[in-house]
């Protein structure tokens, strides 16, 4: 049940047919071998093995880092 589309030139998203969940993304430079899995689609935790994070500089105010 599974559909997709080309959201820009090379890059294909696939979600559920059924309710719009997404699922994943593929293609586009510079990550054009990788498949990029939604985290919500999982019905297991994920522990990153490391984690970082970027634009803090324009991050909403109530964000503490590490909360």
């Amino acid at each position: 049940l599974l559909s997709s589309y080309e959201s820009s030139p090379g890059v294909w998203r696939r979600f559920c047919g059924v309710c719009g969940a997404s699922v994943e993304w593929r293609g586009g430079a510079p990550f054009a071998d990788w498949v990029s899995i939604a985290l919500a689609a999982l019905d297991t935790p994920f522990q990153p093995a490391s984690v970082k994070h970027a634009h803090l500089a324009s991050a909403v105010c109530w964000w503490q880092d590490g909360a």
